[in-house]
Formats: C-alpha cells, sequence, structure tokens
C-alpha cells in the first residue's frame, strides 16, 4: 500500500515538473524497484489507442523526492533528463 501511494505521488511530481518545462509529452511510472522508478515516456497521437512511445527509463527516488511542486523546484538531474523528452516534442 504504501509503494502504491509512492508511486502515485512520483507520478503527480513528474506530470508537473513536465508541465512546468512547457512538455507536451505524457508519462508513466510502471514498475518501481531498487528505489528507482521505471519511467516510460510517450506521446499521444490524436486518440488514445494511437501511443508513439519515445523512451522507457529508470529514475532514482532521490530526483523525484527532491522536486517540489510548492517552491516550483525540479532536481536538477530531472529537468536535464526531461530536457531530452521535451526537445522531442
Amino acid at each position: 500500500m504504501e509503494i502504491r501511494k509512492g508511486i502515485e505521488t512520483a507520478q503527480e511530481k513528474l506530470e508537473w515538473a513536465i508541465k512546468e518545462m512547457g512538455g507536451r509529452i505524457n508519462c508513466k511510472i510502471i514498475n518501481y524497484q531498487d528505489e528507482k522508478y521505471l519511467v516510460q515516456f510517450f506521446l499521444e497521437m490524436g486518440n488514445l489507442i494511437s501511443v508513439k512511445k519515445i523512451n522507457t527509463c529508470p529514475i532514482p527516488e532521490e530526483w523525484i523526492e527532491d522536486t517540489n511542486p510548492e517552491k516550483r523546484g525540479i532536481h536538477p538531474k530531472l529537468r536535464a533528463l526531461l530536457k531530452k523528452f521535451v526537445k522531442k516534442t
């Protein structure tokens, strides 16, 4: 139960960080293991069925924990990673 709540919180923070950086990509946490979230980044192509996968990568828990929407702060390494995906959109 605690892992599920952590994943939900991490998902919310990632979505916020992407929007804060002006991205139009979507993300979905698909797994949590060894203190890392496995995140899939994708673009919706007009409808929910047609999805263009961009990449799947592990993101350390620390990067997400240090991202704070209330203070409008994004962990520097998470910001650098997201910049790569935001440029692809």
